[in-house]
């Protein structure tokens, strides 16, 4: 049941972690709480079976986003640092 929008490599995101100096004790926190997960889902029905969540950065939990946002950060740093007349917006 994984989506391309939800599957990240978690050696990437603790390299990530890593890159932005985040204390080792703080990213092994953050990448057990990325590993050996189970899901369910909500549905009108009740509850689905559990299923196992292989690679992901759950959506929809609070801390989501800036876990996105630490994950692509590099890249994003990138395409800024190359091409100088990209921008990055949002409303």
């Amino acid at each position: 049941m994984s989506k391309a929008y939800d599957s990240v490599n978690l050696n990437l995101f603790e390299k990530a972690l890593n890159r932005i100096n985040m204390p080792s004790k703080l990213i092994n926190i953050l990448t057990n709480l990325l590993t050996d997960c189970q899901n369910r889902v909500i549905t009108n029905f009740g509850l689905t079976n559990p299923y196992i969540v292989k690679n992901g950065i759950d959506q929809g939990e609070t801390i989501t986003p800036l876990f996105w946002h630490i994950y692509y950060d590099l890249l994003i740093s990138n395409i800024a640092s190359q091409h100088e007349d990209y921008q990055l917006s949002t409303t």
